[in-house]
């Protein structure tokens, strides 16, 4: 058992030197998962084959030439390597390297977010962490894929929505407003699924400070310098989209046929996202010996009622999506390209990993019922930020959904508000981490 310290509901204070100490070990222990199963080749990974050309290309031509292949704008990422692969020459190595300043800095802004919102440094550093060693996550720090760009953007972002909507005085809050502003348009600028923080938080903190004029000027001008913003790069930096290609036949066609499994699949990215969380899920470990004999009863059977629903179906299990996380391990034998790989997690552990995983949400279910856990973070203007953001979120993984174009790592995006909202919930009741977290 580690000792959390005093648990109050805003984060005591802790030295520089401390708070340093916790980022640094944060630091080394996500370079270290990243580092010694030594990703490097001379190869790309998933789709940064693709997005590695285009920066080669405006490398070459100073121009953005788009190969057809993803339909992500990668303005961010492109900039970003160009004078790299000028200086040095071009490589997926070199690509790799440059990558990990905003891998680590998602990492790092979960800490602070989880910091911000009142967890106390050990439990903000374990928030961290769950994001830091992610099987989902460690693959994809280190290759040229949108996540690093796309998720340390929208990180800031939401941290800067949360320090305004938080901030005492008007000159605070404005100033996050523009980080808020320019941090969403440079990442909406790489990923477009990012402009969603502007278009659903601006007008929340336009409303939640809606006394305050000269805030509202600022929030009127940053809305629309976004709107334009999003107009320039849709207009000039747009590879094509199959969902939004079809027709309109095609399209009723396909809601009628798929909707039920887009429901479905867009589940499947909030359950990756929960599963990942399960070491924070775990805090309630705890509460578990003092359950009685008829909450036992109720976890049991809505355990039985609810695993079947997972258990049909590939794509129901943990570790539900795939893509990069598995049943073959990183990718599958299908999307590799390299032939066949035995599966390394057996059907029948897949089965029980499910059922263990829905067992400790009817568990959470059970004590939120009970009022053994807490979600008061949902009445603070932090909490309401993260939920206009996972609201928000899902609006954008219909079309994908649709044509089952829904992926494992989509989840990432929302992976620390969910893990941090976890934490908080359960923090005032548990003061020590327990040893299965």
């Amino acid at each position: 058992m580690i000792s959390t310290g005093e648990i109050k509901s805003t984060a005591p204070r802790v030295s520089f030197r401390t708070e340093s100490l916790y980022l640094l070990a944060c630091s080394c222990v996500f370079l270290l998962c990243v580092l010694v199963p030594d990703p490097f080749a001379n190869s790309a990974f998933v789709d940064d084959w693709s997005y590695s050309y285009v920066a080669l290309q405006l490398a070459k031509t100073g121009h953005f030439h788009y190969s057809g292949w993803g339909s992500p704008s990668i303005v961010l990422q492109c900039l970003w390597a160009a004078p790299w692969i000028r200086l040095f020459g071009f490589s997926f190595n070199l690509l790799r390297l440059i990558s990990l300043p905003f891998s680590l800095a998602f990492i790092l802004l979960t800490y602070a977010l989880g910091r911000k919102i009142g967890l106390t440094a050990p439990l903000a550093l374990f928030g961290a962490l769950i994001v830091a060693v992610s099987p989902l996550y460690i693959p994809l720090a280190t290759t040229f894929m949108t996540e690093p760009y796309a998720c340390s953007m929208t990180m800031l972002a939401i941290y800067a929505a949360v320090c305004a909507a938080e901030a005492s005085d008007s000159a605070t809050a404005s100033l996050w407003l523009w980080v808020l502003t320019v941090a969403s348009i440079v990442g909406g600028s790489d990923r477009q699924t990012v402009w969603v923080v502007p278009m659903c938080l601006v007008p929340y903190l336009f409303w939640k400070r809606r006394r305050d004029r000269i805030f509202g000027a600022q929030a009127i001008a940053a809305f629309i310098l976004t709107l334009v913003a999003l107009v320039i790069v849709a207009k000039y930096f747009s590879p094509a989209y199959a969902p939004t290609s079809l027709s309109k036949q095609q399209l009723i066609a396909i809601v009628k046929r798929e909707g039920f499994y887009t429901i479905r699949r867009i589940t499947s990215v909030f359950l990756v996202a929960l599963w990942l969380s399960l070491p924070a899920l775990l805090f309630a470990a705890p509460f578990w010996k003092r359950l009685t004999k008829r909450q036992w009863r109720v976890i049991l059977i809505l355990t039985a009622v609810i695993s079947p629903f997972l258990l049909v179906g590939k794509k129901g299990m943990v570790p539900f999506l795939g893509n990069i996380m598995t049943v073959y391990g990183i990718l599958d034998y299908e999307t590799e390209g390299l032939g066949f790989k035995p599966a390394l997690l057996p059907r029948p552990l897949q089965y029980g990993l499910t059922i263990f995983f829905v067992a400790v949400l009817v568990t959470w279910g059970v004590l939120a019922y009970h009022k053994r856990i807490r979600f008061d973070l949902f009445r603070r203007p932090a909490g309401i930020v993260f939920l206009i953001f996972i609201c928000s979120y899902v609006p954008l993984l219909i079309p994908a959904g649709l044509v089952d174009f829904i992926f494992d790592r989509y989840s990432l995006p929302i992976l620390p508000v969910v893990a941090l909202c976890l934490l908080w919930s359960i923090q005032m009741q548990v003061k020590r981490i327990p040893a299965g977290a």
